[in-house]
């Protein structure tokens, strides 16, 4: 998968865990069940560009990213922005 769409899917899913259970903090293992397709390297390569952006934090280990932090004023400002303006053009489910 496209690293910029599986960071899309990644992003997704942490927001809607922030806003369902109030979920912030999220390990590699969360991610490799949700797309058993994908290695460890892809999926920190994706959680990486998120980073970049600003909307997550990430613990590493040897370049992998072992947990991801979403960092709350990220889903804030996609609230408060239109969905299709949230930055770098990831494109987010309005739920």
């Amino acid at each position: 998968m496209n690293i910029q769409h599986l960071s899309e899917k990644l992003l997704n899913y942490m927001i809607k865990e922030y806003k369902d259970h109030d979920k912030v903090a999220f390990q590699i293992d969360i991610f490799k069940a949700l797309h058993p397709e994908e290695t460890a390297e892809s999926l920190s390569k994706a959680l990486y560009l998120l980073k970049k952006n600003k909307l997550v934090t990430i613990r590493p280990s040897d370049d992998i990213a072992l947990a991801t932090y979403l960092l709350p004023r990220a889903v804030v400002s996609v609230d408060e922005k239109p969905l299709l303006s949230l930055r770098k053009g990831y494109e987010m489910i309005d739920n």
